[in-house]
């Protein structure tokens, strides 16, 4: 039976590289900008709270993209609805594929 590894051992997993990322040299310089400051706030927060509010922001993205989709789609004169919808499917499933290729 094969030994278990302490976490030390063990390959770097991808929020400990993320962590090491963060902590280099070349984005401590760029801690000034917006996205830092609120990266900043949302980890000071509780894990549980996080999650909710990374939910909620999902879905509300979601219903605008949704709103907006429909908006283009009542448009007159648009007739690429068909088109739209398989290029929104195309378009997440290469995506999503890159993603899972790069990590």
């Amino acid at each position: 039976m094969e030994q278990r590894r302490l976490a030390e051992e063990c390959p770097t997993t991808p929020s400990k590289a993320d962590k090491l990322i963060f902590n280099s040299p070349a984005n401590n310089r760029a801690n000034n900008n917006m996205s830092s400051l609120l990266s900043n706030k949302i980890e000071a927060l509780p894990r549980s709270f996080q999650f909710i509010t990374l939910a909620l922001s999902v879905f509300f993205f979601f219903g605008i993209h949704n709103v907006l989709q429909e908006a283009m789609i009542n448009t007159e004169g648009f007739t690429f609805g068909v088109m739209l919808g398989w290029m929104e499917v195309l378009g997440v499933t290469l995506c999503s594929g890159l993603e899972r290729s790069s990590l």
